[in-house]
């Protein structure tokens, strides 16, 4: 996976290609659809990680990698600087801003404005795309048995040299101070689309290489637990991503706490809160933090209906269940 997600931000087209169709096997017991219920259920993945369905397919891209550590030596602290977003498009709308708040349109006013805050289990994935530049989308690690999981926007990706580095710094003495991972494969829905209903599969998976001292990613940062989506309305969701440096306050990643609803008819939802500007593509959706090891369960990320909404302060998510789950299974046995 890979690069900037077209939210809306939707720059050109970046389609995950399949080079080997793996159709999943095992059964699966069918989860009801979310609802916008008050408190419902929280439902981990790992309940169903060994429970793969039979009508679950899945696209697996084994990345062409002159090698791991080929790879961590591409991106040196000046590529990833020089690194550009392709989510921008609608995705770099200002809010619009008043002093004279009857001058402010009611659609937009009261919402909130992200604030500069990290984590380490949150990053940026970098790539080589088409155009041989440089590229980058917001990426995590998730919580698995085999501790090498990540997860980003499908429309993130593909390109060459893929390479995920969490808890970034783009102008720190040490960028990249939990390493710099290397993709080995990565894995999407066959169902995605970048338009219609094939938004609703716009979350993929990667598996990233071992460090030279044979430590797995989450060893060092922790995992994000991947939940189903309890409902379209959540009254506190925490998103966390990593906007274009020039559009990013201090050049850091940011976070924001609110509610989300329903979109529309469409089974995704809406979280609103400015400063999303490109690059925030596959940014987590988190409830339920965890002070201790500053990560969360994470119900959705940005994604979705025009790569993840129309300007910096409107950002959509796919809604997680049953099909999410059954990906993420097939990914940690492969």
């Amino acid at each position: 996976m890979s690069g900037g997600g077209g939210r809306g931000r939707g720059g050109r087209p970046v389609l995950w290609s399949a080079t080997t169709a793996l159709v999943l096997a095992a059964a699966l017991t069918p989860l009801a659809a979310p609802r916008a219920a008050a408190r419902p259920a929280v439902r981990p993945a790992a309940r169903f990680a060994a429970r793969p369905a039979a009508d679950s397919e899945a696209a697996v891209r084994r990345e062409p990698s002159p090698g791991a550590a080929a790879v961590a030596e591409y991106w040196t602290a000046a590529r990833m600087a020089a690194a550009t977003a392709e989510d921008v498009g609608g995705k770099d709308l200002p809010l619009p801003r008043s002093p004279a708040p009857s001058a402010v349109s009611p659609s937009v006013a009261g919402i909130p404005s992200a604030y500069p805050n990290g984590r380490p289990s949150i990053g940026v994935l970098f790539f080589r795309g088409r155009d041989l530049r440089a590229h980058f989308c917001t990426a995590f690690v998730v919580a698995s048995r085999t501790r090498n999981l990540v997860m980003t926007a499908a429309h993130c990706g593909p390109g060459s040299s893929q390479a995920f580095v969490p808890g970034y710094r783009i102008h720190g003495r040490t960028p990249a101070p939990y390493g710099i991972w290397p993709v080995l494969r990565s894995f999407t829905d066959r169902r995605f689309r970048r338009t219609g209903g094939g938004t609703d599969f716009d979350y993929a998976f990667a598996k990233v290489a071992r460090s030279a001292a044979g430590r797995q990613v989450e060893d060092l940062t922790h995992g994000n637990t991947l939940t189903v989506t309890p409902a379209f309305a959540n009254r506190r969701v925490g998103v966390t991503g990593y906007p274009r440096a020039s559009a990013a306050p201090l050049n850091r990643p940011v976070t924001c706490w609110a509610p989300t609803r329903r979109l529309g008819a469409r089974r995704q939802m809406v979280f609103l809160c400015d400063g999303y500007y490109g690059g925030t593509s596959g940014s987590p959706w988190l409830i339920g933090y965890r002070a201790g090891t500053n990560t969360g369960r994470v119900i959705g990320l940005i994604g979705g209906v025009g790569g993840g909404g129309p300007n910096a302060w409107t950002s959509y998510s796919p809604m997680f269940d049953k099909n999410t789950l059954r990906l993420y299974a097939f990914a940690v046995a492969h």
